[in-house]
């Protein structure tokens, strides 16, 4: 139940962010649709990153010290929201500040399925 009221607060807010339309690229725009997109990746909610990217969120955004939308996910283990910022074009080999990869997230946090996807998408991207 909690997860489907932060979805349903997630999509009102998308709807706002929605209205004011691709005109207004404005500071507090950008900030809001960064916060929707953290949001939606730590929460597992690959329709809302899904419709954020559709109006015009940069999922390759830096987020603070390296960390990126699919160290997000990887850390909570989501592996649909990896797989989708993987086929968004989402950097999955990209390095935080201190030198940790999304697989070394989730290898810290235990997310078994998360390294194995990770592991595949790697290997795509090096052959």
């Amino acid at each position: 139940m909690l997860r489907d009221a932060e979805e349903e607060r997630e999509c009102r807010a998308m709807l706002l962010v929605q209205d004011w339309g691709p005109r207004q690229q404005s500071a507090e725009r950008s900030h809001v649709l960064k916060f929707l997109l953290v949001q939606g990746a730590s929460c597992g909610h690959a329709n809302v990153v899904q419709l954020l990217h559709q109006i015009g969120a940069d999922i390759n955004a830096p987020l603070y010290d390296g960390v990126t939308l699919v160290h997000m996910a990887a850390e909570n283990g989501h592996v649909e929201v990896v797989r989708l910022l993987h086929q968004l074009g989402a950097d999955v080999t990209a390095a935080t500040s201190t030198g940790a990869t999304p697989v070394c997230v989730a290898r810290e946090k235990g997310h078994l399925d998360v390294i194995c996807l990770l592991a595949e998408l790697c290997s795509d991207v090096s052959t």
